[in-house]
Protein backbone atom coordinates (compact mmCIF):
# COMPACT_ATOMS: atom_id res chain seq x y z
CA UNK A 1 0.00 0.00 0.00
CA UNK A 2 1.56 3.37 -1.21
CA UNK A 3 0.67 6.97 0.32
CA UNK A 4 0.80 9.60 -1.41
CA UNK A 5 3.32 12.14 0.60
CA UNK A 6 2.52 14.92 -1.34
CA UNK A 7 -0.95 15.02 -0.42
CA UNK A 8 0.37 14.58 3.37
CA UNK A 9 2.79 17.26 3.06
CA UNK A 10 0.26 19.60 1.46
CA UNK A 11 -2.38 18.28 3.86
CA UNK A 12 -0.29 19.33 6.86
CA UNK A 13 0.72 22.84 5.45
CA UNK A 14 -2.87 23.37 4.98
CA UNK A 15 -3.88 22.84 8.21
CA UNK A 16 -0.76 24.70 10.15
CA UNK A 17 -1.60 27.78 8.07
CA UNK A 18 -4.97 27.37 9.77
CA UNK A 19 -4.20 27.12 12.87
CA UNK A 20 -1.76 30.43 12.25
CA UNK A 21 -4.80 32.36 11.08
CA UNK A 22 -6.93 31.19 14.03
CA UNK A 23 -4.24 32.20 16.54
CA UNK A 24 -4.05 35.41 14.28
CA UNK A 25 -8.10 36.24 14.51
CA UNK A 26 -8.04 35.76 18.41
CA UNK A 27 -4.73 38.05 18.90
CA UNK A 28 -6.82 40.81 16.79
CA UNK A 29 -9.78 40.15 18.19
CA UNK A 30 -8.99 39.93 21.84
CA UNK A 31 -6.91 43.71 20.94
CA UNK A 32 -9.81 45.14 19.11
CA UNK A 33 -12.42 43.75 22.09
CA UNK A 34 -10.44 45.42 24.39
CA UNK A 35 -9.81 48.74 22.88
CA UNK A 36 -14.11 49.03 22.56
CA UNK A 37 -14.10 47.78 26.14
CA UNK A 38 -11.66 50.42 27.43
CA UNK A 39 -13.68 53.61 24.73
CA UNK A 40 -17.09 51.93 26.81
CA UNK A 41 -15.98 52.05 30.16
CA UNK A 42 -13.93 55.32 29.80
CA UNK A 43 -14.88 57.81 27.02
CA UNK A 44 -16.74 60.89 28.01
CA UNK A 45 -18.50 61.24 25.06
CA UNK A 46 -20.78 58.93 23.37
CA UNK A 47 -18.45 56.08 22.10
CA UNK A 48 -18.87 55.99 18.66
CA UNK A 49 -17.97 52.19 18.13
CA UNK A 50 -20.39 50.32 17.01
CA UNK A 51 -19.85 47.27 19.40
CA UNK A 52 -21.45 48.73 22.81
CA UNK A 53 -20.20 46.72 26.46
CA UNK A 54 -23.66 44.63 25.80
CA UNK A 55 -22.51 43.38 22.64
CA UNK A 56 -18.96 42.59 23.85
CA UNK A 57 -20.42 40.64 26.93
CA UNK A 58 -22.72 38.72 24.12
CA UNK A 59 -19.58 38.12 22.09
CA UNK A 60 -17.18 37.54 24.33
CA UNK A 61 -19.36 34.75 26.15
CA UNK A 62 -19.00 33.85 22.60
CA UNK A 63 -15.34 33.23 21.70
CA UNK A 64 -14.94 31.91 25.27
CA UNK A 65 -16.52 28.98 24.64
CA UNK A 66 -15.19 28.63 20.70
CA UNK A 67 -11.41 29.00 22.20
CA UNK A 68 -12.72 26.04 24.72
CA UNK A 69 -13.82 24.03 22.16
CA UNK A 70 -10.18 24.80 20.21
CA UNK A 71 -8.31 24.20 23.01
CA UNK A 72 -6.66 27.43 22.89
CA UNK A 73 -6.53 27.93 26.81
CA UNK A 74 -5.20 31.57 27.06
CA UNK A 75 -7.25 33.28 24.65
CA UNK A 76 -10.07 31.76 26.37
CA UNK A 77 -8.92 33.33 29.55
CA UNK A 78 -8.39 36.72 27.77
CA UNK A 79 -11.72 36.70 26.40
CA UNK A 80 -13.69 35.51 29.68
CA UNK A 81 -11.78 38.13 31.07
CA UNK A 82 -13.30 40.59 28.56
CA UNK A 83 -16.97 39.20 29.63
CA UNK A 84 -16.16 39.34 33.32
CA UNK A 85 -14.98 43.39 33.25
CA UNK A 86 -18.52 44.12 30.42
CA UNK A 87 -20.43 41.95 32.52
CA UNK A 88 -19.49 44.03 35.88
CA UNK A 89 -19.51 47.00 34.06
CA UNK A 90 -23.46 46.85 32.47
CA UNK A 91 -24.86 45.34 35.83
CA UNK A 92 -23.05 47.97 37.93
CA UNK A 93 -25.15 50.86 36.07
CA UNK A 94 -28.35 48.55 34.68
CA UNK A 95 -30.11 45.11 34.94
CA UNK A 96 -29.72 42.66 32.33
CA UNK A 97 -31.90 39.91 32.50
CA UNK A 98 -34.31 40.65 36.32
CA UNK A 99 -35.91 43.77 37.14
CA UNK A 100 -35.04 44.63 40.23
CA UNK A 101 -38.26 43.78 42.46
CA UNK A 102 -39.63 45.39 45.78
CA UNK A 103 -41.96 44.50 48.21
CA UNK A 104 -43.12 48.23 49.38
CA UNK A 105 -46.39 49.25 51.32
CA UNK A 106 -47.63 50.97 48.35
CA UNK A 107 -47.60 50.43 44.63
CA UNK A 108 -48.69 52.48 41.61
CA UNK A 109 -49.45 51.58 38.20
CA UNK A 110 -47.56 53.03 34.98
CA UNK A 111 -47.20 53.07 31.77
CA UNK A 112 -45.09 54.85 28.88
CA UNK A 113 -46.50 55.84 25.13
CA UNK A 114 -45.33 58.68 23.22
CA UNK A 115 -48.33 59.43 21.80
CA UNK A 116 -50.23 60.34 25.10
CA UNK A 117 -49.58 62.68 27.48
CA UNK A 118 -48.62 61.99 31.34
CA UNK A 119 -51.81 63.57 32.56
CA UNK A 120 -54.09 60.52 30.98
CA UNK A 121 -52.68 58.18 33.41
CA UNK A 122 -54.31 59.92 36.85
CA UNK A 123 -57.23 62.07 37.26
CA UNK A 124 -57.58 65.56 38.96
CA UNK A 125 -57.70 64.23 42.50
CA UNK A 126 -54.34 62.56 42.09
CA UNK A 127 -52.25 65.42 40.93
CA UNK A 128 -50.83 68.30 42.77
CA UNK A 129 -49.20 70.01 39.75
CA UNK A 130 -47.84 69.00 36.04
CA UNK A 131 -46.24 71.25 33.75
CA UNK A 132 -43.36 70.52 31.07
CA UNK A 133 -39.56 71.56 31.14
CA UNK A 134 -37.21 72.21 28.03
CA UNK A 135 -33.77 71.26 28.01
CA UNK A 136 -31.20 72.78 25.51
CA UNK A 137 -34.36 75.05 25.05
CA UNK A 138 -36.07 72.85 22.59
CA UNK A 139 -36.44 69.01 24.20
CA UNK A 140 -39.17 69.22 26.35
CA UNK A 141 -39.93 66.65 29.11
CA UNK A 142 -43.01 66.18 30.98
CA UNK A 143 -43.49 65.88 34.82
CA UNK A 144 -46.45 65.67 37.52
CA UNK A 145 -46.28 65.37 41.01
CA UNK A 146 -48.84 63.05 42.06
CA UNK A 147 -50.84 61.24 45.61
CA UNK A 148 -51.41 63.91 47.84
CA UNK A 149 -51.19 61.75 50.99
CA UNK A 150 -47.37 60.39 49.55
CA UNK A 151 -46.46 63.39 47.20
CA UNK A 152 -44.17 61.40 44.01
CA UNK A 153 -42.76 62.93 41.74
CA UNK A 154 -43.18 61.53 38.13
CA UNK A 155 -40.84 62.83 35.16
CA UNK A 156 -41.50 61.27 31.89
CA UNK A 157 -38.71 61.71 28.62
CA UNK A 158 -38.16 60.75 24.95
CA UNK A 159 -34.77 61.73 23.93
CA UNK A 160 -34.90 59.34 20.81
CA UNK A 161 -34.75 62.26 18.51
CA UNK A 162 -32.25 64.08 20.63
CA UNK A 163 -29.03 65.31 18.50
CA UNK A 164 -26.11 63.14 19.83
CA UNK A 165 -24.21 66.70 19.88
CA UNK A 166 -26.35 67.44 22.58
CA UNK A 167 -26.63 64.58 24.58
CA UNK A 168 -24.49 65.59 27.01
CA UNK A 169 -25.85 68.98 27.85
CA UNK A 170 -29.35 67.66 28.02
CA UNK A 171 -28.43 65.22 30.34
CA UNK A 172 -26.43 67.50 32.62
CA UNK A 173 -29.50 69.63 32.66
CA UNK A 174 -31.74 66.83 33.33
CA UNK A 175 -29.40 66.21 36.44
CA UNK A 176 -29.98 70.39 37.40
CA UNK A 177 -34.61 70.04 37.18
CA UNK A 178 -33.78 66.44 39.17
CA UNK A 179 -31.74 67.98 42.24
CA UNK A 180 -34.45 70.71 42.02
CA UNK A 181 -37.40 68.68 43.16
CA UNK A 182 -38.84 68.48 46.84
CA UNK A 183 -40.11 64.75 46.71
CA UNK A 184 -39.06 61.31 45.68
CA UNK A 185 -38.77 61.36 41.79
CA UNK A 186 -39.59 58.36 39.47
CA UNK A 187 -37.88 59.15 35.56
CA UNK A 188 -38.84 56.89 33.12
CA UNK A 189 -38.63 56.51 29.23
CA UNK A 190 -36.85 56.64 25.91
CA UNK A 191 -33.60 58.29 27.08
CA UNK A 192 -31.80 57.58 23.23
CA UNK A 193 -28.56 56.24 24.94
CA UNK A 194 -28.10 53.43 26.94
CA UNK A 195 -27.58 53.16 30.71
CA UNK A 196 -23.83 52.70 30.84
CA UNK A 197 -23.01 55.56 28.69
CA UNK A 198 -20.91 58.75 30.37
CA UNK A 199 -23.69 61.46 30.62
CA UNK A 200 -26.45 58.65 32.09
CA UNK A 201 -24.22 57.76 34.73
CA UNK A 202 -23.36 60.89 35.40
CA UNK A 203 -26.57 61.49 35.79
CA UNK A 204 -27.33 59.10 38.15
CA UNK A 205 -24.61 59.70 40.28
CA UNK A 206 -25.67 63.26 40.90
CA UNK A 207 -29.44 62.53 41.08
CA UNK A 208 -29.09 59.13 43.23
CA UNK A 209 -31.40 57.27 41.15
CA UNK A 210 -30.75 53.80 39.78
CA UNK A 211 -32.21 51.55 37.26
CA UNK A 212 -34.83 49.70 38.01
CA UNK A 213 -35.91 47.72 35.08
CA UNK A 214 -34.40 44.97 33.04
CA UNK A 215 -33.15 45.24 29.98
CA UNK A 216 -35.95 45.55 27.06
CA UNK A 217 -35.21 46.24 23.15
CA UNK A 218 -37.69 48.53 21.87
CA UNK A 219 -36.07 49.23 18.94
CA UNK A 220 -38.80 48.78 16.07
CA UNK A 221 -36.46 46.54 13.60
CA UNK A 222 -36.24 43.14 15.61
CA UNK A 223 -33.37 41.80 13.07
CA UNK A 224 -31.03 44.82 14.05
CA UNK A 225 -28.52 43.52 16.05
CA UNK A 226 -26.83 46.95 17.20
CA UNK A 227 -29.74 48.16 18.54
CA UNK A 228 -29.51 49.25 21.96
CA UNK A 229 -32.00 49.51 25.11
CA UNK A 230 -32.60 53.09 25.47
CA UNK A 231 -35.66 52.11 27.89
CA UNK A 232 -35.84 52.79 31.26
CA UNK A 233 -37.18 53.45 34.86
CA UNK A 234 -35.60 55.00 37.64
CA UNK A 235 -36.06 55.51 41.03
CA UNK A 236 -34.71 55.99 44.57
CA UNK A 237 -33.12 53.31 47.07
CA UNK A 238 -37.00 51.61 48.66
CA UNK A 239 -38.54 51.16 44.93
CA UNK A 240 -38.90 48.14 42.64
CA UNK A 241 -40.89 47.39 39.66
CA UNK A 242 -43.16 44.30 38.71
CA UNK A 243 -45.29 42.96 35.81
CA UNK A 244 -43.19 44.63 33.25
CA UNK A 245 -44.86 44.53 29.84
CA UNK A 246 -43.79 45.67 26.56
CA UNK A 247 -47.08 46.01 24.06
CA UNK A 248 -46.21 47.17 20.98
CA UNK A 249 -45.76 51.19 21.47
CA UNK A 250 -46.92 50.78 25.42
CA UNK A 251 -44.88 49.85 27.66
CA UNK A 252 -47.03 48.61 31.26
CA UNK A 253 -45.43 47.99 34.75
CA UNK A 254 -46.29 48.73 38.31
CA UNK A 255 -43.72 49.95 40.95
CA UNK A 256 -43.93 49.05 44.96
CA UNK A 257 -42.06 51.48 47.45
CA UNK A 258 -42.12 52.94 50.81
CA UNK A 259 -43.08 56.63 51.02
CA UNK A 260 -39.81 58.45 51.46
CA UNK A 261 -38.91 61.88 51.83
CA UNK A 262 -35.58 62.94 49.69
Amino acid sequence: MKFNTNKLKMGYLSQKKHLRRESWFCVVAIAIMAAMTCCGIFAKNICPSALSPLHLYALSALLTIYTLWRQRYKCSFAFFLLFVVNFTFISANANIFVSEDFNGSRELNLYFDASQNLSAQFNNSQIINAGEVLFDGKYAAEYMTVEPQNPLTLIKVDFRNVNKKDLNRVFEQLSAFLKMQNHPVVLFGEFGIPAWTFPFRKMMNSSGLSVKNRILLTNSNPFNIFSLPGFYILGFNEMGIKNLQHNGQSINWTISFNSVEP
